[in-house]
């Protein structure tokens, strides 16, 4: 009689969250989309049929994208039938692989996946049918639309092991999962006329721009009624804010890229600029300046003056900083503004009718380890500075060549020393003159 033990080990630990939709793969235009999401790619279809199918068949007669794979190759151990399988596995199909063992009774098995280059969006079972003495273990293994990241590449693996209660024996498993299109490797044609200048084509296929639809991006993909656009003159661009012009297959606002500050125009609102932004939506927060967020302007924040990050270019040698104005209750004020990558807008005031400016923004003064030796340095630079002058001040000293040195006389030198005692002193002899 047959007993079948089925063992099954589900993972789902996705490092790299996202959505991949793969409800609709005939719709998908990227090669590396379709294989991803389990499909196979044709470079060259019929006309009016998809470049993306979950079907392998004659379907695309002509080009059929070729995926990376390795050849398979099986190990035979002395206990196990196969002690090492590397072979080839697709997204969302499942590859088996059979292992025999000569046993009365089934051994349960335990996977381990020890390792993968992706997600592991992964299902690995197992199930044992023995008869009599004979037993054979199916290996399935199935990559979920998941296990591939937005940036995986032609060959990405997954590892794994399958160890036996009984048996001393092991099945060490690689799996080589293809995760993008070899065509994709090659750059593609940007702005390609196959696909009408409206968008770039690799693989087969046509990638539109944005307000571009259709197989060779022949047709406009507005999305409103006319009545909806947001400009309305191509020959007046004050419907852009002065910073662009009216254009494009939707009319919409097309920005100027050339100006400064082009960078922070935003194309969802007229090309407003970061100066139009601010004295629009933040003018309270430049009347009352403050080290904390503005609570009208949230995304808003101050810094103090520093004439050094003025100067500073981003990667494309534009100017990271613009220069605005703006008069508010009653008090023109001068400031710099530029929008960091995490979005907020940060403004520092450089002049302003009140004194008020972005080195002395309004906000608690702490004391700090840092702020008591920047004290004390400062004092003792002070210290010295004053000692350094007041050495260069004094009077110098008589050289000893100088004349007053020099023409010293004797009569200049007379006086009777107390102390002195001549060498020599006078006495009477008595015998003198006798």
């Amino acid at each position: 009689m047959a007993r079948v033990l089925l063992f099954a080990v589900v993972l789902l630990s996705v490092h790299q969250v996202f959505g991949r939709d793969c409800s609709n793969v005939n719709s998908i235009v990227n090669c590396n989309e379709c294989i991803r999401c389990g499909g196979y790619w044709c470079n060259k279809p019929e006309p009016g049929t998809p470049h993306c199918s979950l079907q392998a068949d004659s379907w695309c007669p002509r080009d059929l994208e070729t995926l990376d794979s390795v050849p398979d190759l099986t190990v035979p151990g002395t206990i196990l039938s196969a002690v090492s399988f590397e072979t080839n596995a697709r997204v969302g199909a499942t590859n088996r692989k059979l292992v025999h063992y000569s046993s009365s009774l089934e051994q349960k098995a335990n996977i381990v996946i020890k390792n993968t280059t992706q997600n592991q969006d992964i299902t690995l079972q197992t199930s044992t049918q023995c008869d009599e003495n004979n037993c054979t273990v199916s290996i399935d293994v199935t990559p979920g639309k998941d296990f591939c990241t937005s940036n995986a590449g032609s060959a990405e693996y997954i590892n794994a092991r399958i160890t036996f209660e009984s048996i001393e024996e092991a099945v060490e498993l690689k799996y080589h999962v293809p995760c993008a299109c070899e065509c994709s490797k090659k750059l593609p044609e940007l702005s390609a006329t196959i696909c009408n200048s409206h968008g770039d084509y690799s693989c087969g296929a046509c990638s539109c721009y944005k307000d571009w639809k259709g197989e060779f991006c022949e047709e406009s993909d507005c999305g409103h009624d006319r009545g909806d656009v947001s400009c309305m003159s191509p020959i007046n661009n004050l419907d852009c804010s002065g910073n662009g012009y009216c254009g494009g297959p939707c009319q919409t606002c097309q920005c100027y890229t050339d100006r400064p500050g082009s960078q922070y125009f935003e194309r969802e609102n007229n090309c407003v600029d970061l100066c139009q932004h601010i004295n629009s939506y933040c003018d309270s927060c430049l009347q009352f300046p403050s080290e904390e967020r503005c609570q009208d302007c949230q995304d808003l924040l101050f810094t103090p003056f520093n004439a050094t990050a003025l100067k500073s270019k981003d990667s494309q040698f534009r100017d990271v900083w613009v220069r605005c104005n703006e008069t508010v209750g009653g008090c023109y004020k001068e400031y710099s503004a530029m929008r960091d990558a995490s979005g907020d807008i940060v403004v520092m005031i450089t002049a302003s009718c009140d004194g008020i400016v972005a080195g002395a923004i309004v906000g608690t003064f702490r004391i700090t380890i840092p702020v008591i030796l920047g004290i004390i340095g400062f004092v003792a630079a002070t210290a010295a500075a004053a000692g350094y002058l007041a050495y260069r001040a004094r009077a110098p000293p008589l050289p000893l060549m100088d004349p007053q040195y020099t023409n010293i006389g004797a009569e200049d030198c007379t006086g009777v020393n107390p102390l002195y005692k001549p060498p020599t002193s006078s006495f009477i002899n008595p015998t003198y003159r006798k």
